[in-house]
C-alpha cells in the first residue's frame, strides 16, 4: 500500500510539472517565405504556421495595419485590407500563451511594383584604363536590392555584386575587365525577380600620353635647379620623375609640369625620366627619357655683418649709416662685378669719422663710389639712423650700376617691390617703420648682391633669430662664413 502511495504521488507531481513546463513555453511561430520575402502584389496572401491550439489569437502589423486572426489546426493566414506601399515593410506576428508568455516573428516583406531603371556612371563606356575594376551608376529601384554584373559572353560567370543605396549602386569587379572589348550585363533583382538591367559594350584601353622636356638636349643645372616640361593632356596629371632608382612625385597642372629633384641630383651626369604615375591613373600611359649633366656653382662667402657679444642679432634694431657703408663695402668686395663699382679720385673730406674708426675704410670707399654722401660741411653722421629712403636710394643706385647682371626673377621682384613699398617675399608684412632694421637691411641688400638666402641651417647662430623667424636664412648668409652650392632659389650650406 505504502509503495503505491508513493508511485502516484510521483507520478501527479511528473504531470503537474510537464504541464507547468507546457504552459510556460512560447508558441513557434513560421512566416511562409522566409526572414525576406519579394512581392508584386499590393495586398499578398500571407500565412504560416504556429504551435498554437485552435481559435488562438495571433497579432499582426504591417505598414500601419493591425489585425487579430485564429488559429486553426495550426495555420493562419491575412490578406492586408490596404495596399502596401512601394520599398520595403516589416511584418510582425505575434502569439501569447494561456500562461502570458509571447512570442514575436518578422519578415521584411519587399513591394515591388515596377520595372525601374538602372545606368552607368560617365566614362564607363568607352573606359580609357589598362583594366576596369569597379563599375557603378545609379537607379530608381528601392535601397537593399541586390545589384549583379555578368559578361554576357561567358555563361553563369558573376563578375561581383553589390546593393542599391540612396539611388547609386556600385560593384567590384573580380576578375576585372582587361584591355579589349566586353559585353556587360548588369541587373537588379528583387529576390530571383529581375527588377531592373542594362546591357552594355564597354571598350577598356589605354590613352597615351606624350611628353617633352623644356630643354630636349643635354641640361647643364645645379643641383637643385627645377626640371620642367610639358605633355599634351589637360588637367591635374599625376606624373613620377625617376633617376638614379629614385623617385619623386609631380603633378601635371594645364599641360606643364615643373619640379626640383629631392633629394638633389649629385653632379655628373644622369638619365631622368618622367612618366604617368600609372597607380594613381591606370588610364593612362607614357614617359619620355633624357640625360642631364649637373654641374655644382660652389660659393665661398664671408662675414658681411655681425651679431653683438651677448649671442643677439637685434633683427629689429635700427641700422648706423656706418654699419650699412661697411656692410655695402663687404658685399662690394665678394662681388663678382666688383669691377662695375668704380671709385672717385682723391679722398672725400669726412670730418666726423676718424681715420682710426672701425668702419673709417667702407665709408670712405661707398662715398667715393656714390652710393652714399657726407654733407657740405663733410659730415657723414655715422650713428645717425638709416631711414628707409635712403636704402632705397642706395637700392636704385646699385641696380642702375648692375642692370646688365642677370638676378635670379624672384629676387628683382623683392627688390623692386621693396621699392614700392610693397611686401618684400620672405616678410610676414610691409616694412612699416620709417627707420630700416638690421633684418630689413640684411633681406634686401642679399637680394641686391645676390647673396642667399642661405639654406640647410640646422642651429641657429644668434638666439633672437631662430628658424622660424622670417628672415632666418638671410641672417644666417650675411653673419656665417660659409661654403655653399648656388641653388634655384638661394644657397644651399655644405655642412
Amino acid at each position: 500500500m505504502g509503495k503505491k502511495i508513493i508511485f502516484v504521488t510521483f507520478l501527479l507531481v511528473f504531470l503537474t510539472a510537464n504541464v507547468f513546463a507546457e504552459s510556460t513555453k512560447a508558441y513557434e511561430i513560421d512566416i511562409e517565405g522566409g526572414s525576406v520575402r519579394f512581392v508584386e502584389d499590393s495586398t499578398p496572401l500571407i500565412s504560416g504556421t504556429v504551435t498554437a491550439p485552435n481559435d488562438t489569437v495571433l497579432q499582426l502589423e504591417l505598414d500601419g495595419m493591425k489585425a487579430n486572426i485564429l488559429v486553426q489546426n495550426g495555420k493562419w493566414n491575412w490578406r492586408p485590407y490596404k495596399n502596401l506601399k512601394e520599398g520595403v515593410q516589416t511584418l510582425l506576428v505575434t502569439a501569447t500563451n494561456p500562461a502570458g508568455v509571447t512570442n514575436t516573428a518578422q519578415q521584411k516583406i519587399w513591394v515591388v511594383k515596377q520595372q525601374y531603371s538602372i545606368t552607368l556612371s560617365d566614362g564607363q563606356t568607352g573606359a580609357e584604363i589598362k583594366k576596369l575594376e569597379m563599375l557603378s551608376g545609379s537607379t530608381n529601384a528601392p535601397d537593399g536590392l541586390s545589384v549583379v554584373a555578368r559578361r554576357a559572353s561567358v555563361a553563369g560567370e558573376v563578375l561581383g555584386s553589390g546593393i542599391t543605396q540612396a539611388g547609386k549602386w556600385q560593384i567590384f569587379l573580380s576578375p576585372a575587365l582587361m584591355t579589349g572589348t566586353h559585353g556587360l550585363e548588369v541587373k537588379v533583382m528583387a529576390g530571383d525577380k529581375t527588377v531592373a538591367q542594362l546591357k552594355q559594350i564597354i571598350t577598356v584601353n589605354v590613352k597615351s600620353v606624350g611628353f617633352a622636356f623644356d630643354n630636349k638636349s643635354a641640361i647643364f643645372v645645379t643641383p637643385f635647379d627645377k626640371i620642367s616640361g610639358t605633355i599634351n593632356l589637360d588637367g591635374d596629371v599625376p606624373l613620377l620623375l625617376s633617376w638614379n632608382g629614385k623617385k619623386q612625385a609631380v603633378l601635371a597642372k594645364n599641360k606643364k609640369w615643373i619640379v626640383t629633384p629631392n633629394p638633389p641630383i649629385s653632379e655628373g651626369r644622369h638619365e631622368i625620366c618622367v612618366a604617368i604615375d600609372e597607380a594613381k591613373r591606370k588610364d593612362l600611359s607614357g614617359s619620355r627619357c633624357t640625360f642631364f649633366e649637373t654641374k655644382f656653382i660652389k660659393l665661398n662667402h664671408k662675414r658681411t655683418m655681425n651679431g653683438y657679444a651677448d649671442g643677439s642679432f637685434r633683427p629689429d634694431r635700427p641700422v648706423m649709416r656706418s654699419e650699412l657703408a661697411h656692410m655695402i663695402a663687404q658685399l662690394i668686395d665678394q662681388s663678382p662685378q666688383k669691377s662695375l663699382f668704380v671709385m672717385k679720385s682723391g679722398t672725400p673730406k669726412i670730418i666726423d669719422v676718424p681715420k682710426n674708426h672701425v668702419h673709417r675704410n667702407a665709408v670712405e670707399r661707398v662715398v667715393r663710389m656714390g652710393l652714399m654722401s657726407v654733407s657740405t660741411n663733410g659730415r657723414f653722421s655715422p650713428q645717425e639712423m638709416v631711414n628707409r629712403e635712403a636704402v632705397k636710394a642706395i637700392v636704385s643706385r646699385v641696380m642702375q650700376l648692375t642692370k646688365n647682371v642677370q638676378r635670379p626673377t624672384w629676387a628683382t621682384a623683392d627688390l623692386n617691390a621693396y621699392l614700392k613699398d610693397q611686401k618684400v617675399s620672405v616678410a610676414p608684412r610691409v616694412f612699416q617703420n620709417k627707420l630700416s632694421s638690421r633684418a630689413e637691411v640684411t633681406v634686401v641688400l642679399n637680394r641686391l648682391f645676390q647673396r642667399g638666402p642661405l639654406y640647410n641651417v640646422k642651429k641657429a647662430t644668434w638666439r633672437d633669430v631662430t628658424t622660424s623667424h622670417w628672415a632666418f636664412a638671410d641672417v644666417e648668409e650675411a653673419t656665417r662664413a660659409h661654403t655653399s652650392l648656388r641653388t634655384a632659389n638661394g644657397e644651399w650650406l655644405i655642412q
